[in-house]
């Protein structure tokens, strides 16, 4: 028996978050959430998730804030992430890349290449 794949998607926008959980239960994986970077982190260490799709702008602790608490915590620091967010600004992207996110996908995402970039840090599902 294959255990699924699975990806944390953090998006503090419901709409959203509920067709990126579409998106990535379509592609294969299962999907696991957090409404801002706070419960991000938690769902990290309880749930182990293979890959974390990042929204930038959410209440609390944004996406940067998390991502520099990810990738400094040794438990947690080697899960992937691709940022999924509505900034479309290249000196935010390159911040991104630089802090460790792997792909900078923009809102609207095209869904044939978050699919790629998914495939590209975790492999296909199953």
């Amino acid at each position: 028996m294959t255990v699924s794949k699975k990806i944390l998607i953090v998006e503090d926008v419901e709409d959203i978050m509920r067709i990126l959980g579409l998106r990535v239960e379509m592609y294969g994986y299962d999907a696991v959430f957090a409404i801002n970077g706070e419960e991000a982190l938690v769902k990290t260490r309880e749930e182990k998730p293979d890959l974390i799709l990042l929204d930038i702008r959410m209440p609390d602790l944004d996406g940067l804030q998390f991502m520099n608490r990810l990738f400094t915590d040794e438990e947690i620091c080697h899960t992937p992430v691709i940022m999924v967010t509505a900034s479309a600004e290249p000196e935010t992207e390159a911040m991104c890349r630089e802090m460790g996110a792997k792909f900078y996908v923009t809102k609207p995402f095209d869904h044939e290449f978050l699919k790629s970039c998914i495939e590209k840090c975790i492999g296909p599902s199953g």
